[in-house]
Formats: C-alpha cells, structure tokens, sequence
C-alpha cells in the first residue's frame, strides 16, 4: 500500500489551531505521563455557535482546551527534521488529526476545504473506511465530552464567585472520560 502522507510536509501541524476534548486529552495523559500543563492550552474567546464546548472557571469566563503550539506556531507535539516533520503521538494523536483532511457530510466521506496537503489524493476503500472510523470516534468522543462539559458549567456556575483553577477541570474531564470508557 502507497503511503499517502510520504510527500507530506507537515503545514496542518504547523498552521491549525488543534482543538482537543477530553478523550483525547486522556490518551495523551496515559500514554505521555505528561501533566496537561505541559501540553494543553487555554483558549477563551467564544466563536460563533455558542459554548457547546467550552468550560467555565467562574466569573463569565468561558475555555476551550487546544494542544500548545511552539513559537512558530508548530503543534507542541510534531517533530521536525530536514524537511519532514513526524508526530510524537501518532499512535493516540487527537481525533481531529486522525480524521484529517477529510470530514463526514451526510454520511458522505470528502475532502475539507483549503486543506494543507500537497497534493489532493483520493483513498483506496480501505483508508476510506479508517477515516471514517476516526470521524466517527471523534463525532461519538465530542457528543459525550459536550455532557461532561454541560455537567461541569452546571456545577461550576451554581458556586456563584467562585474562581476555579484549570487544573480542577482536568482532573474532572480525566474522571470522567476514565468512567467512560470503563463502562460497556
């Protein structure tokens, strides 16, 4: 089989902001044994749609967690050498990479618009059945997170004045998603 990312020179790692939920931050803990300090980053502007995903700390401040970005803007998690960069996490890298360049429509598999690959290629069914796959992981990951989330802002705003830190949070997701996936 021809490796389709041969020729890839790795601009969607350096030029996305990648936007991670709670299942993915809990592979990256397990299989890193990093503390997410170290790799997860802090967004609080809203985007059109609402807070779906967003947490509060408190005081109308609403986060979105994203993997950290080097000073080039570079996933904190891509490794470059020469000309060809590769991913430390590969293996349990977030679902939004696994699915990339390719998103679902109507059940549809098809390429995203102004992707950063080189060339435009078309997978064979069996790749097409793997990003399909990770789509949908990520569409069952995100719903779930999404009331894990709910559950959290619910909690967090009944303690009116109450500032609470980032790290309380991530423990919480970390629970949470532990349970999860613990359950048939």
């Amino acid at each position: 089989m021809k490796d389709i990312c041969a020729s890839c020179t790795t601009n969607c790692c350096e030029n996305y902001t990648v936007f991670i939920n709670g299942f993915d931050l809990y592979r990256i803990v397990e299989h890193t044994g990093l503390h997410p300090s170290k790799f997860v980053n802090l967004y609080s502007d809203v985007e059109e749609g609402g807070r779906d995903y967003h947490f509060t700390l408190g005081e109308d401040l609403w986060l979105k967690m994203s993997l950290t970005s080097e000073e080039k803007g570079a996933c904190t998690f891509l490794e470059k050498s020469e000309e060809r960069g590769k991913c430390a996490i590969h293996p349990f890298r977030p679902n939004v990479c696994r699915g990339y360049p390719f998103e679902l429509v109507k059940g549809k598999l098809r390429h995203i618009e102004k992707v950063f690959c080189p060339s435009r290629w078309e997978p064979g069914d069996a790749e097409k059945e793997n990003f399909r796959k990770a789509i949908e992981a990520m569409d069952s990951d995100y719903r779930a997170y999404h009331a894990m989330v709910k559950r959290w802002n619910e909690m967090a705003v009944r303690e009116p004045g109450k500032q609470h830190h980032p790290d309380e949070f991530m423990r919480y997701v970390l629970g949470e998603v532990k349970k999860a996936l613990a359950s048939p």
